[in-house]
């Protein structure tokens, strides 16, 4: 059997990754919409936050 507190760590981790694949096509629509360096550079960096406070910076070309 899973402990609760297994249970809350998945729950948790499902939630990180949700809320980081819609900040990601959040921002992903608004590079669409706007002008800017992502235009000529072909990349746009978009730093997310883990449930700990760490930062993480990606970048898509």
């Amino acid at each position: 059997m899973v402990s609760r507190a297994e249970i809350e760590r998945l729950r948790t981790e499902a939630d990180t990754i949700m809320t980081r694949i819609q900040r990601v096509s959040e921002a992903l629509e608004q590079a669409r919409h706007e002008s800017g360096d992502h235009w000529t550079d072909g990349e746009l960096t978009l730093t997310l936050e883990t449930p700990q406070g760490r930062r993480s910076r990606w970048r898509w070309t």
